[in-house]
């Protein structure tokens, strides 16, 4: 009670430079499929064999109908999942050591020369916290009242509706706009939006 499914509090924006690994620009792609990752691990069968035929690159999955997620927009027509491989990818936080950093470094570099394995580079850009994306002002005193943000079977908050209809269209364009707009109006130098690369 009083915390967030995994104690997610915010959403963070990060502006993220990328370029193909030269694994992949051998191949004329520009990202690798995407791999999925947990606690800092990739946790798909058979990883450090991805990297050493991949580089560190990026990975991307679009989103869409076909996946279950219907959000579309004029700027987004499917959305996507981006993978960033960081040092040691095959073992958690926790776990990673010197050696498995060293043998495997990943893509994340604060400048993109600096090395031919770094694929990535990543920028603070703001941040928002559910609770005022919402308008909820107390989320643990607001939980004891009986709400809730959202009822899997309903398809439905109580107490509020900015999570109702998880599935529609107008309702995901009306939240991203409300993203859009406090993003805006807490980081106003920065760019509302930048179009996101293609999958391919």
């Amino acid at each position: 009670p009083g915390v967030r499914m995994n104690g997610i509090t915010r959403i963070l924006r990060f502006l993220v430079s990328m370029r193909p690994s030269p694994e992949l620009a051998s191949q004329m792609k520009i990202f690798m499929p995407f791999v999925a990752f947990d606690e800092g691990r990739c946790s798909v069968p058979g990883c450090n064999k991805l990297w050493d035929h991949y580089g560190f690159a990026v990975g991307c999955q679009k989103q869409g109908a076909s996946t279950g997620f219907a959000y579309s927009s004029s700027q987004d027509s499917s959305g996507a999942w981006f993978s960033l491989p960081g040092a040691c990818p095959a073992l958690s936080v926790g776990d990673k050591d010197r050696g498995c950093m060293q043998k495997y470094p990943g893509g994340g570099c604060s400048d993109l020369s600096v090395s031919p394995t770094c694929t990535y580079s990543i920028k603070y850009a703001g941040e928002i916290f559910l609770d005022e994306l919402a308008g909820i002002q107390d989320f643990a005193k607001w939980q004891r009242q009986g709400n809730l943000e959202y009822d899997e079977v309903k398809d439905r908050g109580v107490g509020t509706s900015f999570w109702d209809f998880r599935g529609s269209a107008a309702w995901c364009t009306r939240r991203m706009h409300r993203v859009r707009s406090l993003l805006k109006a807490k980081y106003p130098l920065l760019p509302e939006d930048l179009p996101a690369p293609s999958c391919f």
